[in-house]
């Protein structure tokens, strides 16, 4: 191999490692991410489950509370999928992006929609 190929071979290869999705999603770290959940009349909602979902298939599930309010800790840099959901309501899909790794970021507030009532 000659070295244009070999430089062109490491470039290749440092290029899809700097841009792969993969390598700056989910992997669990030291941040806080909080936030709450609401109904589209201002409402807390309750009964909340909250997904910090892992590129490894098991989810990093957030602390949730009566209120809607919830805690997801041991989050780490980089772009997540969140999955939201809550009885009666249609459940969402976020996209949570955690810029730097600190104790605490931004309040995350969601609002779910009432699931649509299915006719019998």
């Amino acid at each position: 191999m000659t070295r244009i190929q070999l430089l062109s071979s490491v470039l290749v290869v440092s290029g899809f490692l700097l841009f792969s999705p993969a390598a700056s999603a989910q992997t669990r770290g030291f941040s806080v991410v909080n936030g709450e959940v609401k109904s589209e009349g201002g409402e807390q909602v309750a009964g909340v489950t909250v997904k910090f979902m892992l590129g490894s298939g098991e989810p990093l599930n957030a602390l949730v509370g009566k209120d809607g309010k919830w805690r997801a800790i041991g989050v780490g840099k980089g772009e997540w999928k969140v999955q939201v959901a809550a009885p009666g309501y249609a459940s969402r899909t976020l996209t949570v992006v955690v810029e730097q790794e600190a104790v605490t970021t931004n309040w995350i507030v969601t609002v779910l929609k009432k699931a649509p009532v299915k006719a019998s």
